[in-house]
């Protein structure tokens, strides 16, 4: 795969990793956890160093987080939220559900592929939970990406009959559009590496990251 850019590496490297729910952890510390279970340790260490004298006593009083340290603790949230997708698309092993819902933005963004086709992602099985989807609710289409524990996808048609077999995500995705959404692409299903670098090109800005990611999962 492709090597983050330095920009992307530098930000994961300051994130760090999420901490681990099930450490003891001081109430201060669980209060913020609680509503924000994704922060990294170190930027969560950090919030609560710069956290006053008062804002520590209301958290351990009311075990919640005062409103300033809640706008801060989600922004830097959604931060890590925005690079962890964008890191799924240098390593498949770290492709998560933000990473789907980044292609999946990008693609709708910057084309018109839908027009009766909708696109789910689903856990496991076909009824499984759905991760995220696209395209219109009633849609005469429908393709079923199904993920399984080997982070791969089968696509299935809105009756549960098979199209493709499990495979990488991107290719899966390019079964499931359909010749009508290949063509408005320009990709065909062996063109999965052309495709992943269309959407690293596309999604490369941070703000365009934080537009898809932003826009609410589009859910029956």
């Amino acid at each position: 795969n492709t090597p983050p850019p330095p920009l992307l590496t530098d930000t994961l490297q300051r994130l760090g990793s999420p901490a681990n729910a099930e450490v003891g952890l001081p109430p201060v510390t669980d209060a913020l956890f609680a509503e924000y279970p994704d922060l990294p340790q170190n930027i969560a260490d950090k919030i609560l160093a710069h956290a006053t004298a008062a804002e520590r006593q209301q958290i351990a009083q009311n075990n919640r987080l005062p409103l300033r340290l809640k706008n801060r603790a989600r922004e830097l949230q959604f931060e890590t939220q925005t690079v962890r997708a964008a890191q799924g698309l240098y390593h498949n092993t770290l492709s998560n559900i933000d990473t789907e819902r980044l292609v999946l933005g990008t693609w709708r963004i910057n084309t018109d592929p839908f027009g009766d086709l909708r696109i789910e992602i689903r856990q496991g099985a076909f009824d499984g939970e759905l991760r995220c989807g696209t395209g219109p609710e009633d849609a005469t289409r429908t393709r079923v990406m199904i993920r399984d524990d080997a982070g791969k996808y089968q696509v299935r048609d809105g009756s549960n009959q098979p199209i493709h077999n499990a495979d990488g995500f991107l290719t899966s995705l390019l079964h499931a559009m359909g010749k009508q959404g290949q063509t408005a692409l320009g990709y065909r299903p062996g063109d999965s590496d052309f495709f992943r670098q269309w959407i690293i090109a596309k999604s490369a800005p941070p703000s365009e990251r934080r537009t898809v990611l932003a826009m609410p999962p589009i859910r029956p």
